[in-house]
């Protein structure tokens, strides 16, 4: 591998909620890193927002990873039922929106006349 291949691409994990609820799962990310010699900073853990729906059970575990320097993404929001609270609560620092979801409240969504069209469109 190029030497300074590691030094700039984030590897991308998606795991299920129950994977991050796991007895010990901070200790196994913390022991993978170390054993692959990846920065926790390059690394960005992909949960679905289905994880988001118990917050309480995993908001420390988030809190500790992401105290590490590891990055969280909601991979597919738009496909269940969680608030955008939970956005502010937790340590998520990329949301990737389901294209049936944006689609779908494109083509819902209607404001009124005075106020001129919604316009949603991708950060970057």
């Amino acid at each position: 591998m190029h030497a300074g291949l590691m030094d700039s691409r984030t590897i991308a994990v998606n795991l299920s909620a129950l994977q991050l609820r796991e007895p010990g799962f901070p200790d196994e990310v913390f022991r993978s890193l170390e054993e692959s010699g990846l920065a926790a900073t390059l690394l960005d853990l992909e949960i679905t927002e289905s994880a988001l729906m118990e917050p309480h059970e995993i908001y420390h575990i988030m809190e500790t990873l992401h105290s590490a320097g590891i990055k969280f993404s909601i991979d597919d929001f738009g496909t269940g039922y969680s608030s955008l609270l939970y956005l502010k609560r937790m340590p998520i620092g990329q949301l990737k929106i389901d294209r049936e979801f944006i689609l779908h409240c494109m083509k819902t969504i209607t404001m009124p006349r005075s106020h001129g069209p919604l316009l949603i469109w991708p950060t970057t």
